[in-house]
């Protein structure tokens, strides 16, 4: 487990209802993307760094990693790109 406690491919939503998917990254960073940013390869929303801290382009939020609800559901990686 994380220290902030988010799951790779996890599924949490944040206090206004919107749904991301957590992508962890290095150095216990973990990226936030929307469904469809995640599905097609996009750039995360926001960064939840080792702290708890949620940042959007660098900029602390008021949000932590707290204030993100856990849906219990996992992201299939990538999904809905296949070979071709």
């Amino acid at each position: 487990m994380h220290s902030h406690g988010l799951r790779p491919e996890g599924v949490y939503t944040m206090p206004d209802g919107r749904e991301f998917i957590a992508g962890a990254g290095y150095g216990g960073v973990y990226s936030l993307y929307t469904p469809e940013a995640w599905n097609n390869y996009g750039e995360p929303e926001y960064r939840v760094r080792a702290d708890g801290r949620v940042y959007r382009n660098n900029v602390a939020t008021p949000l932590r990693v707290e204030h993100l609800t856990d849906t219990g559901a996992r992201a299939r990686f990538w999904k809905s790109h296949r070979l071709l």
